[in-house]
């Protein structure tokens, strides 16, 4: 199985902002930082436009 990664290991493997990755995503920052803060879950149409972003598989993210 593949290594699962938090949304925020990604985004900074990737060289990403909360805010860039909510602007590419069409979400406000707010949203990325409590996905990151595990305050709100991830939907599973979430996972698959974040992998999408990032250039990642969908199971190698970690909600």
């Amino acid at each position: 199985m593949p290594e699962q990664l938090s949304i925020s290991a990604w985004r900074e493997e990737k060289g990403l902002t909360q805010e860039a990755l909510a602007q590419k995503l069409g979400v406000n920052e707010k949203t990325v930082s409590e996905w990151e803060n595990k305050k709100v879950s991830v939907k599973p149409m979430h996972i698959f436009a974040i992998a999408y972003v990032l250039k990642v598989d969908a199971d190698r993210i970690r909600p």
